[in-house]
C-alpha cells in the first residue's frame, strides 16, 4: 500500500477542480495545471478533499496510484 497514495490532497477554498473524464483540471491564482489520469487509478472530489484511489489490485495500478498522488 502507497503511505502517500492513502493521503487525501486538502483544497483550498481559491482552488478550483474539475474531472473531465481522464482529464484532472487545477486551477487557482497562480494559474492552471491538467493530468491525464490512467484508466486504472480512480480520481474523485469528496468536499474540499481531492481522494486518489488504485482501480485494481494489479502492480501497475499501485504503482499508479502513488505517482498520480504525487
Amino acid at each position: 500500500m502507497s503511505r502517500i497514495g492513502k493521503l487525501p490532497i486538502i483544497l483550498s477554498e481559491n482552488v478550483k477542480v474539475i474531472i473531465d473524464k481522464d482529464i484532472l483540471s487545477v486551477s487557482g491564482k497562480n494559474g492552471s495545471l491538467s493530468l491525464n489520469i490512467d484508466a486504472s487509478v480512480n480520481v474523485k472530489i469528496s468536499g474540499s478533499e481531492l481522494l486518489v484511489t488504485p482501480g485494481t489490485d494489479e502492480k501497475f495500478s499501485l504503482s499508479m496510484w502513488g505517482t498520480t498522488r504525487t
